[in-house]
């Protein structure tokens, strides 16, 4: 995993292609409640990442020590990690995005418990705008052709860049050294 230096915030997807899964209703939490607050979902084999309408969700598997008289699929132990980017008093509603570049190749239905009369057609995109986080302020989350995510603030004219606020909160100690955790 690679991060970005300054306001871009980057990380390196393990798997291609990459993208951001629509949430139209077939996503639930741990209760198996629906989550209509997630917009998008992406997720690689060490890493979770959620749109929501207060920012991104990234969960992050670091793996620790191997462990001897273990099987090879049982010699690491990984532990998930949590950081959150709070858009400090922006607006991120759904009917404010656009998606784009869909990788979805073929449809794709969901029938689940908490939504039984099935999903459908949901897609997977490469690139999310969210119009007017802020007033006159667009907020773009893409994949870049080597895999990382990416984002970046679009400044209308006349429109205010201090209004942009980004909160970090995480759980547990995380350490980045030489881009990596």
């Amino acid at each position: 995993m690679c991060f970005g230096g300054g306001d871009n915030f980057a990380i390196v997807a393990q798997h291609e292609p990459f993208g951001f899964l629509e949430n139209k209703g077939q996503m639930e939490d741990i209760n198996g409640s629906s989550v209509p607050y997630v917009l998008f979902k992406a997720e690689t084999s060490n890493l979770n990442l959620w749109i929501t309408t207060s920012g991104i969700t990234y969960q992050f598997l670091k793996m620790g020590e191997e462990k001897k008289g273990k099987s090879e699929s049982e010699d690491k132990q990984g532990e998930w990690h949590r950081v959150d980017m709070i858009l400090k008093e922006a607006t991120i509603k759904k009917e404010n995005v656009i998606s784009e570049n869909s990788i979805t190749r073929g449809e794709i239905n969901y029938y689940l418990g908490h939504c039984p009369n099935g999903v459908f057609n949901v897609k997977t995109y490469t690139r999310i705008t969210i119009k007017e986080v802020y007033p006159g302020i667009d907020w773009v989350i893409y994949t870049s052709p080597n895999g990382r995510i990416k984002h970046d603030f679009i400044v209308h004219p006349h429109a205010d860049p201090g209004r942009i606020k980004l909160i970090y909160e995480g759980s547990g100690k995380l350490d980045i050294k030489d881009n990596q955790i």
